[in-house]
């Protein structure tokens, strides 16, 4: 299970994903895992540099978090028997507006952004 700030914490988008995301990836790794310290060594330094990774999208508070799907793949993308297309197993939560575009470009990508009518209302990201 994905945690997301049930604790109503303030913060932006940028820190949410470092805290929930990549930090609680971590916590559950040292919990696993607990004698890997060079992969907790390594994931503190990340840690510490994920404000900078998104610096060239502005200041994080300038961005309208948008609810995600959060795990947004082609394995994640079906249909109905009468063709209805549907999006399965989500890992919500409020983000970047572009953050399913990464994990979906991880992944290989599939039809799902491939929509001219997208970027009228979320242009592209710096």
């Amino acid at each position: 299970p994905q945690k997301n700030n049930s604790e109503g914490k303030s913060m932006n988008w940028v820190e949410f994903w470092r805290e929930y995301r990549l930090g609680e990836q971590l916590r559950m790794l040292k919990q696993n895992a607990p004698g890997d310290s060079k992969v907790q060594e390594l994931g503190q330094k990340l840690l510490e540099k994920v404000p900078q990774f998104f610096a060239g999208l502005g200041p994080p508070e300038a961005i309208k978090p948008s609810l995600l799907h959060g795990d947004l793949w082609s394995g994640n993308v079906s249909a109905l028997r009468d063709g209805t297309p549907v999006i399965i197993d989500p890992a919500c939560y409020y983000g970047h507006y572009e953050a399913d575009h990464g994990i979906n470009a991880m992944f290989g990508g599939c039809f799902a952004f491939h929509n001219t009518g997208y970027e009228t209302y979320f242009p592209k990201a710096p």
